[in-house]
């Protein structure tokens, strides 16, 4: 990119640069508003983000300074790695919105060469309420990563920036209601080679819009249709893609405690068609403490490289697989109980939810990933493979008293088998772990706030063809905010608390153990 340049030996891209730029100028300009904020915060006080959510406030317009969220916080490490995230939100008479961004740089680790790495993420979010029934959302993203690539013989940096626009609108009067929703988004995807100045830089362009119309005619029957079409547009070596799913539901309720859900949902793709796709799920409904759900459905999902590209560090380009043709089913059910308890107890639950679910799916064009060359500190590439896969999963969430303190604590578990057909039995499923848990458990007193998250992750195989492994791998995260005034807090951080040796990707270690802290200012 034309506005690329070096800061700290890291290569930036066009909205890093410019966020960077303003963080390194503006430094001690913004150390003084948050003190600003702080000390004049009576004026400012705290809502619920809901009002963003629904576009609706109870807050009538002469207020609506009242009506304004805060929450910056900054962050220096022992290493010389930074943290920077600025969040607000505020309620208008019939306008809401949020602003957010975050940055992150990270100095090379150990005794690792060009290990650094950069994120930043930046958006807006709104919901602008023209009539009782109607509102538009606006939202703007702009996000730029760049990774060292350690002693990658071929290639010294990876640099990812992506631009998205979406613009959605919901009418919903009754009996009819009408969704609009389209989405535009850009993708910079750049390779830099090492000892040279050369730059293998790709651009993909998506467009996706989706029309989808609900009428409920009782509070028992609805119909519905919705229509999702998309475009992607590939470097010119790649020819472009277009998709478009459609979905055509009838939902009925047969007795007082469940409904029944039928659906027909041709799709269209210019790599090939599947017309014959369907959905069908039964599900309670009215019961006080559960909900079930059974579904099955098929269909057929498109490529998106998006998904497949940049959900891994040190990717190829991907732009000629095949759309898949999944065959899902689903059971889901959901307890949750809540009770009176007052927070002066000694111990009481005062709400507990347990999620439980399986999924079983038979796909036909599994995307499985592969090193180019099958060796360490190598970039990665996918094809498709057909592969079925089961998953169980537990969500437990609860928030309880002790000692009169209100504790929350959320904790999910994830178990994964893969299994591929006879001619692929020798093909291993690589990135892919069998068991992921994670357990957060957070406390927010008067003075003190405390979160802590622990993590685990299974190994997994980083090539089809052979056995090496990525081993396991148990992580952790500690916060600590202690109040120093009303809005403004010490805040510390621990990441990788456990300092443990772990890697995402082969050849390519994560930093251990890392210190932050810094200042929170809420408002």
């Amino acid at each position: 990119m034309n506005n690329s340049l070096k800061i700290n030996g890291v290569l930036q891209m066009g909205p890093v640069y410019f966020f960077i730029k303003i963080l390194r100028s503006r430094f001690m300009n913004m150390v003084f508003i948050m003190f600003f904020l702080v000390f004049c915060g009576n004026k400012i006080s705290a809502q619920d983000n809901k009002e963003l959510n629904s576009g609706e406030s109870d807050v009538p317009a002469s207020t609506v300074s009242s009506n304004t969220n805060f929450d910056g916080r900054m962050l220096a490490g022992l290493n010389g790695d930074s943290m920077f995230s600025i969040s607000m939100t505020q309620g208008l008479e019939n306008f809401a919105y949020q602003l957010n961004s975050d940055f992150s740089n990270n100095n090379d680790f150990e005794d690792y060469s060009n290990s650094g790495f950069t994120t930043h993420q930046s958006g807006f979010t709104g919901a602008i309420s023209l009539s009782d029934y109607w509102k538009i959302i606006p939202e703007f993203e702009i996000s730029s990563s760049s990774y060292g690539m350690f002693e990658n013989p071929y290639y010294s940096r990876e640099n990812n920036d992506t631009t998205r626009i979406r613009l959605k609108s919901e009418y919903k009067p009754v009996p009819a209601r009408w969704d609009i929703d389209f989405h535009y988004a850009r993708y910079d995807h750049v390779l830099k080679e090492t000892d040279t100045s050369f730059v293998e830089e790709d651009t993909t362009h998506t467009m996706q819009g989706i029309v989808g119309m609900e009428y409920i005619w009782s509070a028992s029957n609805k119909m519905g249709l919705r229509s999702e079409n998309g475009y992607n547009k590939y470097p010119e070596l790649y020819d472009e893609d277009a998709y478009s799913n459609n979905d055509l539901y009838f939902s009925f309720k047969v007795t007082e405690y469940t409904m029944l859900t039928a659906a027909y949902l041709p799709s269209w793709n210019k790599d090939g068609s599947e017309y014959l796709c369907y959905r069908a799920n039964i599900s309670s409904i009215n019961l006080k403490y559960l909900s079930l759900e059974l579904m099955n459905e098929r269909k057929l999902v498109p490529y998106k490289p998006d998904e497949v590209m940049y959900s891994q560090k040190f990717m190829s380009n991907v732009y000629d697989l095949p759309p898949a043709t999944v065959n899902h089913t689903e059971l889901k059910s959901e307890f949750e109980g809540e009770t009176d308890a007052e927070s002066e107890s000694f111990f009481a639950i005062k709400r507990a939810v347990l999620k439980l679910a399986g999924i079983y799916e038979r796909n036909n064009n599994f995307y499985n990933y592969y090193p180019l060359s099958g060796q360490e500190q190598d970039i990665l590439s996918a094809e498709a493979m057909p592969a079925n896969y089961f998953n169980g999963r537990v969500e437990f969430v609860t928030t309880f008293i002790l000692f009169t303190q209100v504790i929350d604590i959320d904790f999910k578990y994830d178990y994964y088998s893969y299994t591929k057909k006879n001619s692929y039995d020798d093909i291993n499923i690589t990135y892919r772990p069998d068991n992921i848990y994670t357990c957060a458990i957070s406390y927010e007193g008067s003075w003190l706030e405390i979160e802590w998250e622990k993590s685990f992750r299974d190994n997994v195989y980083v090539d089809p063809e052979d056995d090496r492994q990525l081993e396991s791998s148990l992580l952790g995260t500690l916060d600590i905010h202690l109040k120093l005034h009303d809005t403004l807090y010490l805040h510390s951080r621990i990441i990788n608390l456990y300092d443990e040796k772990y890697s995402y990707r082969e050849g390519y270690p994560e930093p251990g153990i890392q210190f932050f802290a810094g200042l929170r200012v809420i408002i």
